[in-house]
């Protein structure tokens, strides 16, 4: 019996939630393609800003343009001073519950 004849379907399966170029997943054969990449030859030789790149430009970067890429990203990564000051004050207040890193210090 099908949905159609009275008996409500289950789960997702056979259900198209979104398109991508980005992606593809095939469960039947266990495959699964990152642009075009399958995900175990990319997962133990790329990084993740090899990854990021891919999946951004759809093509893995030259040398030049990976070292580019984390020289821009690595500037970013910054914490703002307010994040810290915040942190610092949650840790002296006593407000810390089990996810709050109260014991982390941020090095000078």
């Amino acid at each position: 019996m099908t949905a159609s004849q009275g008996q409500q379907a289950q789960g997702l399966e056979g259900v198209v939630a979104a398109t991508t170029r980005l992606s593809s997943v095939d469960g039947a054969a266990g495959v699964l393609l990152l642009a075009g990449f399958p995900v175990e030859e990319l997962a133990p030789h790329a990084t993740v800003e090899e990854v990021v790149w891919l999946l951004w430009h759809g093509d893995l970067p030259a040398p030049e343009e990976l070292a580019a890429f984390r020289r821009r990203l690595a500037g970013r990564r910054g914490v703002p001073a307010a994040t810290i000051e915040l942190l610092r004050a949650a840790a002296r207040g006593g407000r810390c519950r089990r996810w709050t890193p109260c014991a982390w210090r941020p090095a000078r």
